[in-house]
């Protein structure tokens, strides 16, 4: 599964139903360009630099594909680390010891 996102030349994930996508996280931490559907979650600074299509509809994502996939030398986001499971589990720990 690692490979695919390694040697993908983006990641577009055109779903209206998505609350925290796993894979978009994934593809972030690989490095890759982002074609998401303009929802709540997107908005988030893990995703701060992607491509967002206003439309579900083909024409939109098609639009939001040849967007994305011109994107070329993007860094790594550090913010993503912060994903880890260690650091989650510290935050949940924090969270539920203030409550």
């Amino acid at each position: 599964m690692v490979a695919g996102y390694y040697h993908c030349k983006a990641f577009a994930l055109p779903s209206k139903s998505e609350t925290q996508p796993i894979s978009a996280l994934e593809a972030v931490a690989v490095g890759k360009p982002l074609l998401l559907l303009n929802r709540g979650y997107a908005h988030q600074s893990f995703y701060k630099n992607a491509v967002l299509s206003k439309s579900p509809s083909v024409e939109g994502i098609i639009k939001g594909l040849v967007k994305v996939t011109s994107i070329s030398g993007l860094k790594k986001e550090p913010e993503i680390y912060t994903c880890r499971k260690e650091a989650v589990g510290h935050l949940y720990k924090d969270l539920y010891n203030n409550l």
